[in-house]
């Protein structure tokens, strides 16, 4: 015969199962009505009501979306300190800045679902594509003012605020006494 499960049993039931809807942890909630953290989470797995369960899934995707919220707040963080860091001619702080963008990019990938290597490839390829086209422009001042025209004629607020980094960039006088490498 098989036990019947402790939480479903405690005079306190509703108080239980509620303080796990609120988001109490399982160790709080066993803490707080005297029973193991394995029998509350064997409860927790197997024996709660579907209102309560619901509101539990309600709870995760709101944390789920604050915690997207937030990673898209960084992502605009990140982006910000990037363009500036071209608007200022500081490669160093661009390339951390892209790293720091993409690294971002790559957790908000995973929390959406989409952690593929695919994604992956892709942030990596946009990385690198960064970095060359700052590089070139910074080498050549001409592949700025293209890289801008290119932009300008994209129109999307992304290009636009790109090509108002790269203008700032290239503004800059220590940019045009860089020699061409060949």
């Amino acid at each position: 015969m098989s036990m019947r499960c402790t939480a479903c049993a405690h005079p306190e039931r509703d108080a239980l199962d509620q303080a796990l809807a609120r988001g109490l942890g399982q160790r709080g909630v066993a803490g707080r009505f005297g029973i193991s953290a394995s029998a509350v989470q064997r409860h927790a797995s197997r024996h709660l009501r579907p209102a309560i369960r619901a509101a539990i899934e309600r709870r995760e995707d709101l944390r789920i979306g604050t915690l997207a919220e937030r990673l898209a707040d960084l992502v605009g963080t990140a982006e910000a300190v990037r363009l500036q860091a071209m608007a200022n001619g500081d490669p160093g702080l661009v390339l951390r800045a892209v790293d720091s963008e993409r690294g971002v990019l790559a957790d908000l990938a995973r929390l959406v679902g989409h952690d593929s290597e695919a994604v992956r490839a892709e942030l990596a390829e946009a990385e690198a594509i960064g970095c060359a086209v700052a590089d070139a422009a910074r080498r050549d001042p001409a592949i700025g003012h293209a890289v801008i025209a290119q932009l300008d004629a994209a129109g999307s607020t992304a290009a636009n605020d790109l090509a108002s980094a790269f203008r700032d960039l290239m503004a800059r006088p220590a940019l045009t006494a860089i020699a061409v490498r060949d």
